[in-house]
């Protein structure tokens, strides 16, 4: 047998598996995998709009109160609310 062929031949195919097998997995889960992934995602998106609407009804409820003529003291160690959560899209 021919030692000399056969070993950069076996590198040159290992590197090559490794390249092709890191490819088809990222593939694969970008096509097919990450079903948890969006799943929490949902998740996330969900919880945060339930957040946002709670601040809605404290905020109504404190303008409400406001109008009434009700004073409400301000909290200094409550920092303001931000109008909406950062996203992906703000990094």
């Amino acid at each position: 047998m021919n030692l000399e062929l056969q070993f950069p031949s076996f590198i040159f195919g290992l590197i090559i598996g490794l390249a092709l097998m890191l490819v088809l997995g990222q593939s694969y889960h970008f096509i097919f995998g990450g079903r948890r992934l969006r799943r929490l995602a949902g998740e996330v998106n969900h919880l945060r709009q339930v957040v946002e609407q709670k601040d809605r009804y404290i905020r109504k409820s404190l303008e409400a109160l406001r109008k009434e003529g009700l004073e409400l003291p301000q909290s200094p160690t409550t920092p303001a609310a931000p109008d909406r959560s950062p996203t992906r899209s703000d990094r």
